[in-house]
């Protein structure tokens, strides 16, 4: 367990130095979790190394007979799309609870990447769902030392759910569930629950304009800071999202819109856009004043 430990620490010292490299506005989220790893509910049976266990699912919550409490687990991750990141994690443990087996000490060992599906990012309480790629490592030779690709480490596919519990505005608590399905005979099936903190950093900046999302008023588009983050498409000094014609230079008077003839009617409201009328003709003259628009009048003198 020394070498562990020092592995452990050695990831995490490069972890660390890993997050102060990266750019101010790419979001991580790094953690550090207790781990408790259980062989008893898997359904493990015929090739399994601790076969027969019990059926999947069965005592799934007996914290006292199966869960190997205690060991440390931490990982890093990044957001990428919309609750959506991918990982990496490395864990460890000791476990001393296998059913039908006395007075063991078998260093455990699980490193690997994961995608991460987040829901309703923006409560406090967030569940979600994770699938991934690893290894895992039982030590149950005679000798039980850590050796990262030693005859016991197998590969493994694993799935699991899990809450984030928004504590403060970076800081949050987590608890997760995976599912370890070994590729090889040496491999062991097993749950590893896993209950911690994570620091969530990096300024979130989604359209990438140099404004975090949380001072931006339209954080799916790419803006201006003199508009707190909204386009100005048309470069009126209207911003696109007061704009009612964003595409066109117009007036603030006129809400972004255009006023070709000054007649105080938006060129999209006025039927007669290069000439000067009244807002009753819908902004057309009547030069004899008859009540009828130039347009309509077959004597308009």
């Amino acid at each position: 367990m020394k070498h562990l430990n020092v592995l452990i620490a050695t990831i995490l010292f490069f972890t660390i130095n890993d997050i102060v490299a990266q750019t101010a506005n790419d979001p991580w989220q790094i953690g550090l979790s207790f781990n408790a790893v259980d062989v008893y509910p898997t359904g493990a049976q015929g090739d399994d190394p601790f076969a027969p266990q019990g059926d999947f699912f069965e005592d799934v919550f007996n914290f006292s007979d199966h869960w190997n409490f205690g060991g440390p687990s931490v990982s890093l991750s990044r957001s990428v799309y919309k609750g959506f990141s991918i990982g990496a994690r490395v864990s460890i443990n000791l476990v001393k609870k296998i059913d039908g087996l006395d007075n063991v000490k078998y260093p455990y060992f699980a490193a690997g990447g994961f995608l991460k599906q987040t829901f309703a990012s923006s409560k406090k309480v967030r569940p979600f769902i994770t699938v991934g790629y690893g290894i895992s490592d039982f030590d149950y030779s005679d000798n039980r030392k850590f050796e990262l690709l030693s005859g016991n480490t197998s590969r493994n596919i694993n799935g699991g759910i899990g809450f984030e519990f928004k504590l403060f505005e970076f800081i949050g608590m987590s608890i997760e569930s995976t599912f370890h399905n070994p590729l090889e005979s040496t491999g062991v099936r097993h749950f590893r629950h896993q209950f911690g903190l994570f620091y969530a950093f990096g300024k979130k900046d989604t359209d990438k304009d140099g404004i975090k999302d949380k001072d931006d008023k339209c954080p799916e588009e790419p803006g201006l800071k003199e508009f707190n983050g909204c386009p100005d498409t048309d470069g009126d000094k209207i911003p696109d999202n007061n704009d009612e014609c964003p595409e066109e230079f117009g007036t603030e008077m006129m809400n972004g819109c255009p006023d070709a003839d000054e007649d105080g009617i938006a060129d999209k409201d006025d039927e007669c856009p290069q000439e000067k009328g009244s807002v009753e003709l819908n902004g057309c003259p009547d030069t004899d004043e008859d009540g009828v628009a130039d347009k309509n009048d077959k004597c308009p003198d």
